[in-house]
């Protein structure tokens, strides 16, 4: 097992790939924005995508999201806007917490933090993708079709459970195709 603290160019790349590709567990970090961004970011850094398709088992994304404090957080009737980017999945929903403020979080309205992630498993499908430079949409198409569920919606999952709310959930995951 070989854990690398982080990828940022392209030596640490290719000997992450190629310590992969020998049989061995190799978990490090790199920056993107979400996890099938790996693949290009990868390329760009100067991974062949030859290299990459059999090497990456899974990538997992994630944002810490300030949780709402369970002492004054309040529930409040969905806004219009707030309705359209929770979507057709919570179209039955009509009220979602927000933060208030008290003395046990400090006036903040949150205490404590959760995770907002997602996961991309390689398979062999996926890994032909990648290795015929398939774009973004196939793969996301693809992907999706086997269950992958983005950050936006396990996001929004957590503020309909009342975890965290609308507000912070924008400030760390891009929602804007939803305002549309």
């Amino acid at each position: 097992m070989i854990l690398v603290g982080e990828i940022r160019d392209k030596d640490t790349a290719v000997s992450a790939i190629q310590a992969a590709m020998t049989g061995h567990q190799v978990y490090s970090s790199l920056h993107t924005n979400d996890a099938l961004a790996a693949i290009p970011r990868l390329m760009n850094i100067g991974v062949p995508n030859y290299l990459m398709a059999g090497s990456l088992i899974g990538v997992f994304a994630q944002r810490l999201a300030r949780k709402l404090c369970v002492h004054c957080k309040k529930e409040q009737e969905l806004t219009k806007m707030e309705k359209k980017i929770m979507g057709e999945k919570f179209a039955n929903l009509t009220k979602i917490y927000k933060a208030m403020g008290c003395d046990k979080c400090g006036g903040l309205g949150y205490k404590g933090r959760t995770v907002i992630a997602e996961i991309v498993v390689f398979d062999r499908e996926l890994d032909d993708m990648v290795s015929n430079n398939k774009s973004r949409k196939e793969m996301n198409a693809y992907i999706t079709k086997k269950g992958f569920i983005p950050m936006q919606e396990d996001g929004l999952e957590k503020v309909a459970a009342g975890i965290t709310d609308l507000k912070e959930l924008m400030r760390i995951v891009d929602l804007t195709d939803r305002m549309v």
